[in-house]
């Protein structure tokens, strides 16, 4: 497909937000915990050719004033060697285990779109937590915002 197909097919695209989210921080505030399912994963490669994940998730919690709206979570990977960069690989390690991507399906040494399909349809409890604005005024969620399984409970790492 070239960039002249993609123009011409988005002509038609209807214009009701499509894949941006509904949600961002004036309505998840920090430390909301919410249950959510992850309906759009992608696997990618940040700027210093890391790993990353772009995640869309929904919220599915019944009654919760913002049903059925959705967010993404991104999870980008450190490509260092140091105990600061483990440790931040160890938190979103700690997200896909909530998410049931635990110690079994790691030993297999799964492909970055067999995670992405084994995320698509995982059902999570949420709790939201922000960044900062940057320089653009835009909030992004944390990379310190926690997955855990939709039955309850925290990932094995503890986090």
């Amino acid at each position: 497909m070239n960039i002249n197909d993609l123009y011409t097919g988005s002509k038609d695209a209807a214009d009701d937000g499509g894949f941006a989210p509904t949600l961002d921080h004036n309505d998840l505030p920090e430390g909301t915990k919410v249950l959510c399912e992850v309906t759009y994963s992608a696997p990618g490669k940040t700027t210093k050719g890391a790993t990353k994940f772009t995640n869309k998730l929904k919220v599915i919690e019944d009654g919760h004033p913002h049903q059925g709206g959705e967010f993404f979570d991104g999870l980008n990977f450190s490509v260092g060697k140091t105990d600061g960069q483990k440790s931040y690989n160890k938190r979103l390690f700690a997200k896909l285990e909530g998410a049931g991507l635990g110690e079994a399906f790691w030993s297999s040494n799964p492909s970055e779109e067999a995670i992405a399909k084994a995320l698509v349809g995982q059902k999570i409890n949420v709790t939201i937590r922000w960044q900062a604005p940057n320089s653009d005024g835009k909030v992004w969620l944390d990379n310190t915002t926690t997955w855990a399984p939709a039955g309850g409970g925290f990932s094995e790492s503890g986090y």
